[in-house]
């Protein structure tokens, strides 16, 4: 679905998710890893350094298909 459109439609989705994805890590890291505390016990709670790039891929994502819809 993210792969249809036009060359530039598709630019400007990925440039979109690139900066949603560089805004939003550090809050959206903490957040996972406060939601992550509700199912974990503390010794196994990752790092905000571990949780960074995860956090950072599902807002990336999150941003382009908000691009899309939009």
């Amino acid at each position: 679905m993210l792969g249809t459109g036009r060359w530039w439609e598709r630019v400007t989705r990925g440039l979109v998710g690139a900066a949603n994805a560089y805004v939003w890590h550090p809050v959206a890291a903490k957040i996972l890893i406060g939601t992550s505390a509700l199912l974990l016990e503390d010794k196994h709670l990752p790092s905000p350094a571990e949780m960074e790039p995860v956090a950072a891929f599902l807002f990336g994502v999150v941003g382009m298909i908000a691009c899309q819809a939009a």
